[in-house]
């Protein structure tokens, strides 16, 4: 197999493997890209991502590459396929200053254990900004990129330690200040499941007119742990539930993942009506539906945590996305992940115009890491950019300070109930639960009711 390359412009190719010219290198350097004009108006980036997540990255890069006339400028993007052998290599070479592999900023996969390993891999000395789309963990933040003396991580998933917030205050707000609401916490045994789970006990904690429920017998934590992960709950699982449900909460939290929260949603909702919550709030409750089989009518009125609110029409004033043209450009649909991954690009165009402006002129090349990054800290210092996917707005640490968004299953419709919007509550009333009986299938006890309802009209009585 022989190998081509364009040396120069309006040349010939020429074959440069196995045999033949010499390779000219680097790809960034005055006989390659640095000879075009437009090199000095480009913004180069890379990193290592899952294939999945390319597309949105892609179609930032579509959008810059489209423009022209004042204030038009390229986007190169080096966007590698994630591979745990040579991520932390390639991370070091795109982050040292010199190396044809420079990028003016890294963006990190998904996983926010992979990430870790990304912001740990990156060079100290790299003043650009380093994205992170796929990370949720607070450690990242709170340790890993605290270990940058730059300071230039940017994360577009709000933290773990946020995730339950706003449903919890709309649950508060929908049972009044005249009483004080009981909430148990049940997470698998994921360690990313419970940091949920440890916030979310430290939130009830410091929450007025919310307690949480005794610890049951041998319980170290302030949450119940189940075995379960990913997977069908154990009998000493439902065993575990079981007793904590004794406790009557009002409200209960569930941190896991699809195949251990739903069996644990049906496991309650299975329970006596005087055991059942008012409220469930879980996280991935409702995002793989078919995992409650027959017993969907279970997942009604299931509030559960999100990063994007998919029908909104905020957009940015630089690349002008709304949640529905955003769609459009990944080809009709989109998950929070992918906007996650998009918001990068929105937070680098909108950085970019921001340099731009200030400078009067496209930044330096010597410079443009780090108008990148100055910009984007400019963004979270200030009032922050709105788009379609939240407000664009960091702390110090690079915690995106947009609010976690909190669904839930009203009907068979989707709907954010906070933090704005107003939820269907509570679960004993007839658009939730009321209709299904302990143990019952969805429809039985109406398709019952409305038989007796019909008996009554023509004078037959039961007995």
């Amino acid at each position: 197999m022989f190998t081509e390359q364009l040396q120069g412009y309006g040349s010939s190719k020429m074959i440069v493997a196995p045999m033949g010219a010499a390779i000219t290198q680097p790809i960034s350097g005055a006989s390659c890209w640095a000879a075009s004009a437009e090199y000095n108006t480009l913004m180069r980036i890379g990193g290592h991502i899952q294939d999945t997540y390319k597309a949105p990255i892609k179609a930032f890069a579509d959008w810059a590459n489209a423009k022209t006339g004042t204030g038009a400028y390229r986007v190169l993007q080096y966007m590698m396929t994630y591979n745990v052998s040579t991520m932390a290599a390639d991370v070091k070479k795109m982050t040292t200053v010199g190396h044809p592999m420079y990028v003016d900023a890294l963006i990190c996969p998904y996983s926010s254990t992979i990430v870790k390993a990304c912001v740990d891999a990156v060079n100290h000395a790299y003043a650009g900004p380093v994205m992170v789309f796929g990370g949720a963990s607070d450690s990242i933040y709170d340790v890993n990129c605290q270990a940058l003396p730059n300071k230039n991580c940017f994360a577009t998933l709000t933290v773990a330690s946020q995730y339950t917030q706003t449903g919890l205050t709309a649950l508060k707000a929908l049972m009044g200040n005249s009483s004080t609401g009981k909430v148990l916490v049940i997470s698998n045994s994921n360690s990313f499941s419970k940091s949920v789970a440890a916030a979310t006990v430290a939130m009830v904690n410091t929450t007025a007119g919310l307690v949480l429920t005794p610890k049951g017998a041998n319980q170290t934590e302030a949450y119940t742990e189940i075995s379960a992960q990913k997977t069908a709950l154990t009998d000493a699982d439902k065993t575990l539930i079981t007793n904590a449900m004794a406790a009557k909460p009002d409200i209960v939290v569930i941190t896991g993942h699809n195949k251990d929260v739903e069996p644990a949603i049906i496991h309650i909702g299975q329970m006596s009506a005087d055991l059942r919550p008012k409220a469930v709030l879980a996280v991935n409750g409702l995002s793989q539906l078919a995992n409650y089989g027959t017993n969907k009518v279970y997942s009604k009125c299931v509030m559960m945590p999100t990063q994007w609110d998919s029908s909104t029409s905020n957009k940015d004033p630089v690349i002008g996305w709304t949640s529905a043209a955003f769609k459009t450009a990944l080809g009709g649909s989109a998950t929070y992940q992918e906007a996650s991954a998009g918001a990068v690009g929105v937070s680098l165009a909108n950085a970019m115009h921001a340099s731009m402006s200030t400078a009067s002129t496209f930044p330096v090349l010597a410079a443009r890491a780090a108008s990148l990054k100055t910009s984007l800290r400019s963004m979270g210092n200030g009032t922050g950019v709105s788009s379609f996917y939240g407000l664009l707005k960091w702390d110090a640490k690079g915690k995106i300070q947009k609010p976690m968004y909190t669904t839930q299953l009203q009907g068979d419709t989707m709907k954010i109930v906070a933090p704005t919007g107003k939820a269907e509550y509570p679960l004993s009333s007839e658009k939730c639960w009321a209709e299904v009986s302990a143990g019952q299938v969805s429809g039985t006890r109406t398709t019952m009711l409305g038989f007796t309802f019909l008996l009554t009209i023509f004078g037959i009585a039961l007995i």
